[in-house]
């Protein structure tokens, strides 16, 4: 996919994060010092840019949005790896979403072990009811992450985990009694589905993991005495099922934008939601530590034995569009993208998974001045001078 100019990755991301409006925020602002460029073509005369930043405070978003990106990365370039050294020609990626009930949630965000114990109700119907689908006598690969919080309230408690399972599983193909086990992955085909669908999962085995899960919460609930009126009813747990094709180039942006997704840390809805309401509540301590680490289970635990290191150095970084390695061109400054793109620059944002490509506005452009680093005079300038944006955007006498 050539590129018409310069572009700046995920600018939607960076504007809200870098710079959060909410009083809270006021001390933990960020800075661009200057720009990562690569190029995802070596046809092309234009570069992917990446933001290389400065922060106030730890807690800025960006910088912990940056921080679950980088992690991010290494997963998908450990599964590029796997795919290529074990040759599963037919990689996918089935993406799930489970979420507890409402009461269930409320009250395990009270409990000072709450997310523990959401964990074990995770761990109890991954046991007992998706290991059941798989092959028998197999080992699945899976990725999850619990959120705690509500995007769209992050102050409000919401459990849910996403959750990523390969479409492969680790079988046994020899038992040597000299040279002991040997293990290989095999596909688990898709079934036909009621409609003639290849699907991950048919609606009868959707309908026992959808019943499955409403069962474990119903029986958590009246062993620690929660009212639970939701799980009194006969209706199914809210379980969402998709898949990817890693064979697909359409699908890649959307793997890659799935587990950016699943790892980015509450702090980051906060702000996005702060940014609309300055009166909104402060963060908790919660929302402020909370770290989306990934947790794996099966196979998925043991690829380091499988493909060996991953070279996460940032010569190796890969496209946002391709998941191919792009070409390390240096750093640059943002007058120097500018004028290698002669006057203009370029955004590139993902909305669900799809790639958006854009031109900046002006008044965009004279936000990229206004957060440029080297606009600065000293470290203590910016503080004194933060709440005056004439002063911010005017220009400044050569050194």
């Amino acid at each position: 996919m050539a590129l018409d100019t310069n572009c700046i990755v995920r600018f939607f991301d960076i504007k809200p994060l870098l710079r959060p409006t909410h009083p809270f925020f006021k001390d933990k602002q960020g800075f661009i010092e200057d720009y990562a460029a690569y190029k995802t073509d070596p046809n092309s005369e234009h570069f992917l840019l990446y933001p290389k930043c400065r922060y106030e405070h730890r807690n800025n978003p960006h910088r912990r949005f940056r921080l679950s990106r980088s992690h991010t990365g290494r997963t998908f370039k450990k599964l590029i790896d796997l795919r290529e050294a074990c040759h599963l020609a037919n990689l996918k990626f089935v993406n799930l979403d489970l979420t507890l009930a409402k009461e269930l949630s409320e009250w395990l965000g009270q409990q000072p072990g709450g997310h523990e114990m959401a964990w074990r109700l995770f761990k109890h119907w991954l046991d007992n009811c998706l290991a059941k689908l798989m092959p028998q006598d197999s080992t699945m690969a899976l990725w999850a992450v619990l959120h705690f919080w509500s995007t769209k309230n992050p102050l409000e408690p919401h459990f849910h985990f996403h959750i990523c399972l390969l479409n492969y599983v680790e079988v046994l193909a020899f038992d040597d009694p000299e040279n002991g086990q040997t293990y290989e992955l095999g596909e688990r085909p898709f079934p036909v589905n009621e409609d003639g669908k290849r699907t991950p999962f048919t609606k009868a085995q959707l309908a026992e993991l959808r019943s499955g899960s409403r069962r474990i919460q119903a029986n958590f609930a009246y062993r620690h005495r929660i009212d639970a009126p939701s799980l009194a009813q006969d209706q199914e747990a809210d379980l969402y099922v998709a898949y990817l094709n890693f064979n697909k180039p359409d699908d890649t942006p959307r793997i890659i934008n799935r587990l950016k997704y699943m790892t980015r840390p509450p702090i980051v809805d906060y702000a996005r939601v702060s940014n609309k309401n300055k009166s909104y509540p402060n963060p908790t301590e919660l929302i402020l530590k909370y770290t989306t680490q990934m947790r794996t289970f099966g196979f998925a635990r043991r690829l380091k034995g499988l493909i060996g290191e991953v070279d996460d150095s940032e010569i190796c970084k890969l496209s946002p569009l391709t998941g191919k390695k792009m070409e390390y061109i240096g750093r640059l400054t943002r007058e120097e993208a500018l004028y290698h793109a002669q006057g203009t620059l370029g955004r590139l944002d993902f909305i669900k998974g799809k790639p958006v490509f854009g031109e900046l506005t002006e008044r965009e452009l004279d936000w990229l001045k206004e957060v440029d680093y080297s606009e600065y005079p000293n470290p203590g300038w910016y503080k004194a001078h933060r709440d005056d944006p004439d002063a911010l955007l005017a220009p400044r006498p050569p050194p």
